[in-house]
């Protein structure tokens, strides 16, 4: 046989062959969904020293690659303390990658962390805590200084973490919002309060001590005491307070 006849019958044999094993199909490859308002953004990124950030899973946290924050989980974390080593804000969502498990998929998103601990936990409230008892308080009506709070009444306030004022007026309990942040503290009100009639003097009282908590722009605190300074936006103290 010729090479021209050989070349032919070894072509015709290669067709035949493909003939019987069509191509395989395209593997399907999972491409994770990426969230937009984190892919290719840069995070603001907060690097801890070991033992410095604690974070507490009380329940399973899917886990995640680096490069697939906000896609599919690629693992799972079980519940327990690890430490965190790098914290990404991307703004719109929050991610730690804990030192104690194996890497790529290491991160997780901070909503799965039941409490964090140490210099990355929330700053504490340090007004919540057990009543505050005014005891001096300022009286457009005494120009000499501030008044000390009527014998035989309290005026108290109650701070709780729900960012929830409450209290004794002298006569009625109130209650309203407060806002907090760093040293600036307002209650914006109206406050809510019982409809109870007293004294005179003690009504008087009260609708200062309302009108004064209106007036609140900040605070400063006196850990050693402790005492509380309410101040007005001229940085004056209009309510001193003190526990127990």
């Amino acid at each position: 046989m010729s090479r021209r006849g050989t070349l032919s019958v070894i072509i015709l044999a290669l067709l035949v062959l493909a003939a019987c094993y069509p191509p395989a199909a395209p593997v399907n490859l999972a491409t994770p969904t990426i969230d937009p308002d984190i892919y290719n953004q840069v995070p603001d990124t907060t690097v801890y020293e070991p033992g410095a950030c604690t974070v507490v899973l009380d329940a399973p946290a899917p886990a995640y690659a680096s490069n697939t924050l906000s896609g599919s989980s690629s693992g799972e974390v079980p519940p327990g303390r690890y430490e965190v080593g790098v914290a990404a804000d991307y703004g719109s969502s929050l991610w730690f990658m804990l030192n104690e498990v194996a890497a790529p998929n290491n991160w997780i998103n901070s909503q799965s962390a039941a409490s964090l601990e140490g210099i990355c936990a929330p700053s504490a409230n340090p007004l919540v805590g057990p009543a505050w008892q005014v005891t001096d308080y300022a009286d457009p009506r005494n120009t000499t200084g501030m008044t000390n709070v009527l014998k035989d009444t309290s005026l108290t306030a109650i701070f709780d973490a729900d960012h929830v004022i409450s209290g004794s007026a002298g006569c009625n309990s109130y209650s309203g919002a407060y806002q907090l942040e760093g040293q600036t503290l307002t209650i914006p009100g109206p406050l809510a309060a019982t409809a109870m009639a007293c004294a005179e003097e003690i009504m008087a009282q009260e609708t200062i001590f309302f009108d004064n908590l209106a007036a609140v722009a900040s605070y400063k605190l006196d850990d050693v005491a402790p005492q509380l300074h309410l101040l007005n936006s001229k940085g004056q103290v209009i309510v001193l307070l003190k526990q127990p």
